[in-house]
């Protein structure tokens, strides 16, 4: 009786503990169905980084992206280098900071996992999503070219 008891307690304690953070591998694995998700009908992935990849320069459409790599696996800031100035992207916002002439620090903001910056370039909208989930084990980068109008 006694070890059932005791039993029950260490499951009780693992269940209260907080989460451990997942090994990289539970990001989407469809990019366009993401931004169509988030953006609509004719919105297309034009770029993206996962896991590792992550933490090399990524060259988007609209930007260059790297993940800050001081903060262990899954960092909450992301270091850009965009064609025109980044701007809140209305959904999921990243915390915005110009350094320097061209270089951008964009981080994502506690508690939520992810956010979103857009920016305008040769007459399209890109919409740029970070995500950093130590708990799903997911870290991304997802540039988003928004449907033009009609």
């Amino acid at each position: 009786m006694l070890l059932k008891a005791i039993g029950f307690a260490a499951v009780l304690l693992l269940l209260a503990a907080p989460a451990a953070a997942q090994p990289y591998g539970n990001c989407p694995t469809n990019a366009d169905q993401v931004c169509v998700a988030y953006h609509g009908v004719g919105a297309l992935a034009m770029a993206y980084c996962t896991y590792e990849g992550c933490f090399d320069v990524n060259d988007g459409a609209a930007i260059r992206i790297v993940a800050g790599d001081d903060e262990g696996p899954f960092p909450r800031t992301w270091f850009a280098w965009p064609e025109s100035v980044v701007m809140p992207a209305g959904i999921l916002p990243c915390a915005v900071r110009q350094q320097g002439k061209k270089k951008f620090r964009l981080d994502i903001p506690e508690p939520d996992p992810r956010c979103a910056a857009k920016l305008q370039f040769g007459g399209d909208t890109y919409v740029q999503h970070f995500v950093s989930n130590p708990a799903t084990g997911c870290l991304a980068w997802l540039e988003c070219r928004l449907p033009t109008a009609p």
